[in-house]
């Protein structure tokens, strides 16, 4: 029988490129980035910390422009990279950042620097079981790691820089420190950004990346020139699984929708929403009695993913249940306030030092100071608290730096303040305001600080503290100059009227 004899260019065809090959393209689109981080101290505000030297991992895409996670890039005083293969470390210049979503983007604008690179290629969102690769620099080695695995599941969970809850996809393809910044491709389409491991003995060989459609979502964001960040509703609410309950809020399915517990002053939600409201569908989409939506081939996922794929300002339409009918409502999406600022970075901390009593904002950074030794009511706010109207921020007194004018005061500390010279404290800057107007009576001229006596350590709580305004006053420069603090005031501050130390006393 004669054999057929296949045309060259049909054998062709079956030539698969090789591995090495695919590799070695791929490597051409990413860089190592070497950071040395200097952070704000907490605890003294008026001054920095340590400087520390990070590193990390980072990708080429068009534009000549390199993408990698906020985190590597936070609180940066230099930054250089370094192509996969090369020696040369080259200064880069951070462009934007987005430490909500941990995403971050730089340049380089050594001339040739970007000659033999390759801007990667945007694939598709991946799903579960689909094989991925993680690209990077871990362990602080020189040389690129590739590491493989499969997608085991997609979900909306915390990032860990910031705190804020967006779409993550976890897989077992090692993920490890040096690794954050770096492409995770499926095949030779990028497909997501590596930024966090699991770090327990219930999970092993458990990576998150940042997915592709998160990252269409910030480049979106940034090309008007400016990062807006992810909005929000404004909205706590509870699952509505029990049937007595949705029987007394007259739902006729009994399937379907979240009860709205609370509404963040100032959100997009505040004047359109109501407490007690259920929350039937966004932009069209049903919400589940869990609170989830459909996404992806059968996936499911947290309703605030719907909302976090908006650019900031973008409307929302809405299906609620209110009163027994369903009305359709639209609102703005805005960024919501929160109480106690998540994780902070590139900012210095407020704080406003006078008579030696150190005012500052409770935020989340100063809370990772004590771990789970904060006073409680500062972990409440923390955790739970919510702004109001007549309170954006939580005022404390960090310290007293002690003198004679505040003889007495001298352990105070971590003392969450409510009222200034008669006024309620809301901001900071309502403390800087209050100070220029002491209370004048019969017996002097005072400065009458209340605070709450929950707060602090046991044996240094107090509930008011009197100084003598002149005598304050008078203390200030010595107080300053004593400890080395060359301002009384953060800069975010110094623009509230007129140097608390030239307060005029009777």
């Amino acid at each position: 029988m004669k054999r057929m004899r296949l045309p060259f260019l049909a054998l062709a065809c079956f030539v698969q490129t090789p591995l090495w090959a695919k590799i070695d393209a791929l490597k051409s689109s990413v860089v190592k980035v070497f950071v040395v981080q200097k952070a704000p101290d907490y605890y003294q505000p008026w001054q920095m910390s340590y400087q520390v030297p990070v590193s990390g991992s980072g990708f080429v895409i068009k534009g000549h422009r390199i993408l990698t996670n906020a985190h590597v890039v936070s609180n940066q005083v230099n930054i250089l990279v370094m192509k996969a293969g090369d020696t040369h470390k080259a200064t880069a210049r951070l462009l934007f950042v987005a430490h909500d979503m941990d995403l971050a983007e730089l340049t380089v604008d050594e001339p040739g620097f970007f000659n033999g690179t390759r801007a990667v290629d945007f694939g598709d969102m991946p799903l579960p079981r689909d094989h991925v690769a993680a690209y990077g620099f871990p362990a602080g080695g020189e040389e690129l790691s590739i590491t493989e695995g499969v997608v085991s599941r997609i979900e909306v969970r915390p990032y860990a820089h910031a705190g804020d809850e967006l779409l993550t996809v976890q897989t077992d393809a090692s993920i490890n420190p040096g690794n954050s910044g770096g492409p995770v491709f499926k095949g030779s389409k990028f497909v997501g950004v590596s930024f966090e491991s699991f770090n327990g003995a219930a999970l092993q060989s458990t990576g998150y990346f940042i997915p592709v459609v998160l990252v269409h979502r910030f480049l979106a964001d940034i090309s008007d020139g400016n990062y807006d960040g992810v909005p929000g509703i404004g909205i706590a609410w509870q699952k509505l699984e029990n049937m007595a309950l949705r029987k007394s809020l007259g739902l006729r399915s009994t399937r379907g929708g979240v009860l709205v517990t609370k509404i963040v002053p100032g959100s997009g939600a505040d004047g359109v929403l109501k407490e007690g409201d259920v929350l039937m569908k966004v932009d069209g989409v049903p919400v589940a009695e869990n609170g989830t939506v459909p996404f992806g081939d059968g996936e499911r996922v947290d309703l605030i993913h719907l909302v976090s794929m908006h650019q900031m300002s973008d409307t929302a339409k809405i299906e609620i249940w209110r009163g027994g009918a369903a009305y359709n409502k639209t609102l703005t999406l805005k960024s919501i306030p929160d109480l106690v600022p998540g994780p902070q970075y590139d900012v210095r901390p407020s704080y406003f030092v006078y008579a030696g009593l150190v005012f500052q904002v409770l935020t989340d950074n100063f809370m990772r100071l004590f771990e789970s030794s904060a006073p409680i009511l500062m972990r409440y706010y923390d955790e739970r608290g919510l702004p109001s109207p007549d309170r954006m921020q939580v005022v404390f007194i960090n310290v007293v730096l002690p003198h004679e004018v505040n003889a007495g005061y001298h352990e105070v500390s971590q003392a969450i303040v409510t009222e200034v010279n008669g006024k309620r404290i809301g901001t900071l800057k309502d403390v800087v305001e209050a100070i220029k107007s002491p209370l004048k009576t019969k017996r002097g001229t005072f400065l009458v600080i209340k605070v709450d006596d929950w707060t602090g350590a046991p044996q240094s709580r107090a509930s008011e503290i009197v100084l003598d305004a002149a005598a304050a006053a008078k203390a200030q420069p010595e107080i300053l100059s004593a400890f080395g603090i060359p301002s009384a005031l953060s800069d975010d501050l110094k623009n509230v009227g007129a140097k608390p130390s030239l307060v005029a006393v009777p």
